[in-house]
């Protein structure tokens, strides 16, 4: 019974900040596809007489270009159209050659949806174009073949609006391609435009937005010109909500960020060719917050930090997409960071060093918008640290979206460089995307003065185990020239009850990163030069874990753990400092 009475406490704790908007958008969502797939509509797999227009032909061919020229990598674009033309595919780090395009699976029950999904995208579209492949009209129409409408991955809304973009430089590149490509991109536009993912928001919504657009603006006619206004009224509201006051996009996934602003790019470049100064007016002044957010808020080696869902290969390589980003706005933003410490408030992340090559990222704030927190991970007060431009403190990353104890672990507390009471998680996180209650932060502060500048973060994410249970962590930068500095980290857990508590405060190194323990402290060697990481007042235990950059990829990695039992309240810490320097006092 008490289980029983968890789930639907569970239920209720997930579901009661969601708007009206997902509850009952996901039931007409799930009846509407249910009914069409039942009695087979759309029923036509292509529209006849569809031609592009002209001004969006020359606008997509401009857009074009300037990707070819800054986005896309050409050995990958070479190797990737080669894979393609004999029905070979990489995704999410699994493999799999079907041996001819007309032999592809394109439902394929020995992958992943999130695989099929990647399939359906069809990405590689722009490196047939851009190597010139002869396989292009093959892909296309093989697809066409074998996916009628609407059955499928291939059919669902979100595959639907990456692919739009791939299919229509697609005609824009190469008019000879057969008529039924552009009639098959109209249905699938049509059948979007009746799908919206009003259900799920966030990202997809947008892309959907986006995809609309595309479509409104390349295909014409009276239904395209409705497919346009849509796009633009739902572009111009989400622009509003989804992109913070400081550049930040508001799921708080720094991939997320990336990919949101690909394609602002895209709508920017395409709205001021066309000249639409409406969406292009409102366009310009986001992508150029969240431009300078993205500039500012990475590692030395160029790279997003891991926070929440997110890995590296998803989303254009940060330097490429700051390039592209160049091209389009005409001027590169500023990429200035206040030394030593940098807040984004309202995405809550913060850069505290003395400098590019030494600094310490930092997730200080909401896990997420209160009603779409289906990209969090239970990483608030975590942190990610480069040294001598190289990472050193890593967080565990994101390997899969799947269902499975791996998901479950790789968005808990102890795959992030933060703090569990009790071997409880921050926030209530289930499912794949789900999340019941959630730690909210409380009086976070900071300074800054000539030597010392520090960050201090509170949140009630354990209160489940007792109503005035609190953990405030204090990141502190020590630095009395640049070339000498140092990190503390301080941990304090308070609260009004007398029991004892399990307190565990992980530290995930980059698994290239050299270590040994002399007594209680770790030593590091980075670029040639020796750090200490020197806790207090209990040592590190050492666990075996994982580190996951990319989709589908584990690296063996070591997570470290101080462990301290005690009434409340409880100090723990540690401080990272130069070899042949003492470690800075917790005063």
């Amino acid at each position: 019974m008490s289980s029983l009475l968890d789930k639907v406490g569970r239920y209720y704790r997930t579901v009661r900040p969601l708007r009206p908007v997902q509850i009952h958008g996901r039931v007409t969502f799930r009846l509407r596809r249910r009914l069409d797939e039942t009695l087979g509509r759309p029923r036509r797999r292509v529209e006849p007489g569809v031609t592009l227009l002209t001004s969006a032909k020359v606008a997509l061919r401009a857009l074009w270009a300037c990707r070819r020229d800054t986005l896309i990598d050409p050995e990958e674009a070479a190797s990737r159209a080669e894979d393609a033309g004999r029905g070979a595919f990489t995704f999410l780090g699994e493999a799999e050659d079907y041996g001819a395009i007309t032999s592809i699976d394109w439902r394929d029950p020995q992958k992943s949806k999130l695989w099929r999904y990647h399939l359906h995208y069809h990405d590689e579209v722009q490196a047939l174009l851009a190597t010139e492949h002869p396989a292009l009209e093959s892909f296309l129409m093989t697809w066409i073949t074998h996916n009628p409408p609407p059955h499928g991955e291939g059919w669902e809304p979100y595959p639907i609006s990456v692919r739009m973009r791939n299919w229509l430089f697609a005609l824009a590149m190469r008019p000879q391609l057969p008529p039924e490509v552009a009639g098959s991109l109209y249905v699938q536009a049509r059948y979007l435009f009746r799908n919206l993912e009003h259900h799920l928001q966030g990202n997809h919504l947008f892309k959907n937005a986006f995809a609309l657009f595309l479509a409104g603006i390349a295909l014409g006619g009276g239904e395209g010109e409705k497919w346009r206004a849509c796009a633009e009224d739902l572009l111009i509201r989400e622009i509003a909500e989804q992109i913070l006051p400081d550049g930040g996009h508001y799921e708080r996934s720094p991939m997320y960020h990336a990919l949101v602003l690909e394609d602002l790019l895209d709508l920017l470049f395409l709205a001021e060719h066309l000249g639409m100064g409406r969406i292009a007016g409102k366009a310009r002044p986001t992508v150029r917050k969240m431009v300078e957010f993205l500039d500012r808020f990475r590692h030395p080696d160029g790279e997003i930090p891991l926070f929440n869902d997110a890995a590296f290969g998803m989303a254009p390589p940060t330097k490429r997409l700051l390039h592209f980003a160049r091209s389009v706005l005409g001027y590169a933003p500023s990429d200035a960071v206040e030394r030593p410490l940098h807040l984004f408030e309202t995405s809550g992340y913060a850069i505290l060093g003395p400098s590019p090559h030494d600094q310490m990222l930092i997730d200080f704030g909401e896990i997420g918008p209160e009603y779409l927190p289906g990209h969090a991970h239970c990483d608030l007060a975590s942190f990610e640290l480069s040294l001598g431009g190289e990472r050193v403190v890593v967080d565990t990353g994101t390997s899969t979206y799947e269902t499975n104890a791996e998901r479950q672990a790789i968005r808990g507390t102890r795959a992030h460089n933060t703090v569990s009471v009790d071997s409880l998680d921050q926030s209530e996180i289930w499912g794949s995307f789900r999340v019941g209650a959630r730690a909210r932060p409380r009086a976070t502060f900071h300074r800054v003065g000539q030597t010392i500048a520090f960050l201090s973060v509170a949140h009630d994410g354990f209160a489940r185990v007792s109503r005035s249970l609190r953990h405030r962590r204090t990141f502190c930068l020590l630095s009395p020239s640049p070339e000498r500095f140092a990190f503390l980290i301080l941990d304090r857990v308070t609260g009004r009850d007398a029991k004892t508590h399990r307190i565990e405060s992980f530290l995930h190194l980059h698994p290239e990163v050299p270590w040994r323990f002399e007594g209680t402290t770790l030593h590091l060697s980075i670029g040639g030069k020796g750090w200490r990481c020197s806790p207090f007042p209990v040592p590190f235990s050492v666990e075996s874990s994982f580190y996951a950059p990319r989709f589908g990829t584990r690296i063996e990695n070591t997570r470290f753990c101080q462990t301290l039992s005690a009434t409340l309240p409880a100090v723990l810490g540690y401080a990272i400092h130069p070899e042949g320097t003492p470690p800075p006092t917790a005063t």
